[in-house]
Parts: C-alpha cells; structure tokens; sequence
C-alpha cells in the first residue's frame, strides 16, 4: 500500500496537507555543513561515517498520515528504520549518531539501537529480492524517554553500543521502535530526491523490508540522519597507526598456541587497555594497563584462553583507539 507522508520542518514541528505524491514547503533549518562530529563525542573517534547523500542540503522530518513520522513510529505499524553502509574497508563500530527531531512520551517503553547484518531479503525498486538488513548484531534497550531529541546535529542522541562491533564489509545501522501508548519518535532525513543510493530502509508491520523509494513505498528518496561511530581496522598482517599509536603483531598471526601483541606510542598515556572481543562482539578479556610512557611495549597473549576462531584485539591509549584481526587455529 502506498504511503502517505507531509513535510515537518525540523525548526517548526507541524503537519502539512497530505496527498498521494504530495508536494510540500518547508521553513529553512539549519543545514548540516560539517558531518565531522568528533567535536561533540567526549572520545574522538578514529572516523564518522554518513549515508551517501549531500548533507549541506537542508535536513528535514517528515510526518506519516495518521500521526508520527515516516522515519520513526507511525500509524503504519512500521517496526524498525535502517540506514546501510559502504565503508570499503573493515572497522569497528563503537557507537552512532542518531539525529532524532522530536518524540512524544507516553508508556516510556524501550527502543533498541541496533547493528544489522545485511542476510535479509526486501524490496526495492529494482527487485523484490535485494540483501537488506536483517539480524543484529547488537541490540541495546534504550527507554524512550532517555534519547536525547535536537534541532541541530551538534545536540544529537549519542549512543556507545555495549561492546564494539567489527564489521567486514557492508553492514546497517537503525532502530528497533517503541511500542508503548503514546510513545513516538522521529529520525531527520535529508529532502527528497537527495540520496545516491537505495540504502535507507525500513521493516513494515507484517515483517518484510522495503526501501524508502520502493514505489509502493514512500517512494521519498532520502537517507536516514544516523552516523556510525566507528575506528580503523585492519587485517591479521597490517599495522594501523593513528593518533601516534602504531598496533600490530611481534608474533605469528594465525597462531595456534601463544602470539604476542606489539604497540607504539608517540606519547605518553594514561589510561591504556587491551581488549580481545570474539566475531559477536562479546568481551572475551580486557586488561587495563594504566599509566604508559610514551614507547613500544610488547603484549602476551595466551592462546589457551581462547577457542579457534576469529577475534578483534582492541587497543586504547587515552583517546586514541585501534583494533586488529587476530586468528587463532
């Protein structure tokens, strides 16, 4: 069934007339002129991504026929809003971004934050069959009434997942949507048509998944104003190097009993940890090595704690964070 949406100007919360493919007016909102929000994070992320679409452009919040918003909860039954992501490189996600331009507060029920696998199947306009977001990789419970809502990108929801996520390639970030009485929530967009790709989606109330700009959708072609907070990854033989640490292995990488771990730091730290996370992202060991002056120090890591498989070692030196692939056989 196709959907019926208006515009609500992010400055001017209200409900435009609706119409099949209606036309709309919006007051001017402040326009998103720098997407580097490290600015506004109390650790400063390696990088931030942003859906692939001009965000210089006006943003915008759309409301749903019937109450509630096309990115968001609605009269539809809509469960869940994704926007993917193209990296083209391995990393670790830590935490988003998530721009919410205005909620209502009823039940207080939860909402989740999520990082989504792409092993579904949905529809867009070219197939009823493209990859989509599908299982999470983490979910977060998060009460509605503690996520933060802004009319500027600089005062957005923050969220830090509750372990850190390594993502290979593709992946999606969104939301699973509250439920209770009266609670309603609303993610910024950009303004149709401003989005090079199909990669905003959404799940329905019968469980399939659909692109905005699906015809039988909203067919708005927008992205979803959700930026992943994420650091550098690399592979089991690179050495990444980033706020003067250097990260990478003394050892053999795969090993099958015992490898050793080997970091640089141009300055001196404070707060120093090493933590090995397993392909689900669950903490398998942290060590907290406080104080380091600046250095190369070497880092045993035991192989007998540790089953076959694929893990994440994460390193922190105050700010500067970084993780590299490690196998054990």
């Amino acid at each position: 069934m196709k959907k019926i949406y208006s515009l609500v100007a992010v400055l001017a919360i209200g409900v435009a007339a609706n119409a099949q493919r209606p036309s709309y007016v919006s007051t001017v909102a402040n326009p998103i002129t720098n997407i580097n929000t490290s600015t506004v994070l109390a650790v400063a992320p390696t990088d931030t991504l942003a859906p692939d679409a001009d965000w210089s452009q006006q943003p915008s919040l759309y409301g749903s026929q019937g109450g509630g918003y096309v990115c968001g909860t609605n009269g539809y039954g809509d469960v869940q809003k994704v926007q993917i992501f193209r990296p083209g490189s391995p990393v670790v996600v830590y935490g988003a971004i998530y721009w919410f331009g205005a909620k209502n507060v009823g039940a207080n029920s939860n909402m989740a934050m999520r990082i989504y696998q792409l092993n579904g199947t949905g529809t867009s306009t070219a197939s009823n069959a493209d990859p989509c977001p599908n299982t999470p990789y983490i979910s977060d419970n998060v009460a509605i009434g503690s996520v933060d809502t802004s009319l500027s990108l600089g005062s957005a929801y923050i969220h830090t997942y509750s372990a850190p996520t390594f993502c290979a390639g593709d992946f999606g970030v969104g939301c699973l949507l509250p439920t209770g009485a009266g609670d309603t929530i609303g993610l910024v967009s950009t303004t149709d048509p401003n989005s090079n790709t199909e990669d905003s989606w959404e799940q329905w109330s019968d469980n399939s998944w659909h692109t905005f700009l699906e015809p039988n959708n909203w067919g708005l072609n927008i992205a979803l104003a959700i930026f992943p907070i994420v650091e550098l990854n690399t592979g089991v033989n690179e050495t990444p190097a980033i706020n003067g640490v250097k990260l990478g292995f003394n050892g053999a990488n795969p090993f099958t009993e015992n490898t050793q771990l080997t970091y640089t730091m141009a300055n001196d730290a404070q707060n120093v940890v090493i933590t090995v996370v397993d392909v689900k992202g669950q903490i398998v060991k942290t060590e907290n090595l406080n104080n380091q002056a600046a250095g190369t120090y070497t880092y045993d890591i035991n192989g007998a704690d540790l089953a076959s498989g694929t893990y994440f070692v994460q390193f922190q030196a105050d700010n500067a964070r970084l993780a590299v692939k490690m196998v054990k056989n």
